[in-house]
């Protein structure tokens, strides 16, 4: 029997999106390479992973035990590549972290320089995107971690290493009624034109659930992805008001603008985020736990001469 990375991976990829075709778009490849590889896998391990219709797939008993053979090996494998490179020519290890868009609004990029001051052989790679991209690239085991917003993660998947606490604001033109108020109900929102997040972003999920118990549902007429400087020029140009983070916010030019607090506050921790069914190498462990050391005041930035 002979298993390869790239077929455990594309079996991974379907488990997660629950679909065949989206899997293969995934992976670049057509729907019927993807279901080729997948019946390989199936007819090397003389068992059917999944169950199969129509619109959607699911994993079988047997899928379901393979699951976690698949993450095991991958883990495995990459913890293997990890510790090999201590041992070779260029002695360097590659920590790769997918993040959501707060690398500079959370100074990430100092926790990592300090961490290089201390393992100067140490690079990273480092990938922004979406939360649910972030979140399907960890899955995938295509990173060691996920800088994510923690409010909907399953702690019994993860370890969370908190890096950040943001709280969410309105940020809306300097003219527009509600900005002399001060703190405001988000029950005052109910009807203004607001702009969110795409569906694809956690922080959708919060803004969504934020006005949900405030007794409405949202007049969206823009749902942008990442770039906050995009949501503000809709601000200054359509009078709509965005839902955001306040430390994310600050970041950018607010000129003719105004960010308004809640009276119903909410705070959404950010952290780093790694698999509990994977297998970690000795670098990464470091890592994270340097990351827990830096957030209780415990690691010094070191500036390199």
């Amino acid at each position: 029997m002979q298993l390869d990375i790239l077929q455990l991976q594309y079996f991974l990829s379907a488990t997660i999106t629950g679909n065949f075709t989206m899997a293969a778009a995934e992976n670049n490849i057509s729907q019927s390479s993807f279901s080729k590889h997948i019946m390989a896998l199936e007819n090397e391990l003389g068992v059917e992973l999944f169950y199969r219709n129509r619109k959607s797939i699911c994993l079988t008993p047997a899928g379901e035990r393979f699951q976690k053979h698949a993450y095991a090996i991958l883990g495995s494998y990459k913890s293997m590549i990890d510790d090999m490179a201590c041992f070779s020519k260029n002695n360097t290890a590659t920590i790769s972290i997918f993040s959501i868009p707060v690398f500079l609004q959370y100074q990430i990029p100092e926790i990592m320089s300090a961490f290089r001051a201390i393992h100067p052989r140490v690079n990273f790679n480092v990938v922004e995107s979406e939360s649910s991209i972030v979140l399907q690239g960890l899955r995938r085991m295509e990173c060691d971690f996920a800088i994510l917003r923690t409010d909907f993660l399953d702690e019994d998947q993860y370890h969370i290493t908190p890096i950040n606490v943001d709280r969410l604001v309105a940020v809306m033109p300097e003219g527009h009624p509600l900005a002399k108020e001060g703190p405001i109900s988000v029950s005052r929102l109910k009807g203004e034109k607001l702009l969110l997040p795409t569906g694809k972003a956690s922080l959708f999920d919060i803004c969504m659930a934020v006005c949900k118990k405030a007794g409405f549902t949202p007049t969206v007429p823009y749902t942008v992805s990442g770039k906050p400087e995009i949501s503000l020029e809709f601000v200054k140009n359509d009078g709509v008001i965005v839902l955001a983070m306040e430390q994310v916010m600050t970041y950018f030019d607010l000129q003719g603008c105004v960010m308004v607090p809640l009276k119903e506050e909410y705070f959404s921790t950010t952290g780093l985020v790694q698999l509990k069914s994977r297998e970690t190498s000795s670098i990464t462990r470091k890592f994270m736990s340097f990351v827990k050391d830096w957030k209780k005041g415990l690691v010094q930035a070191e500036t390199k001469k």
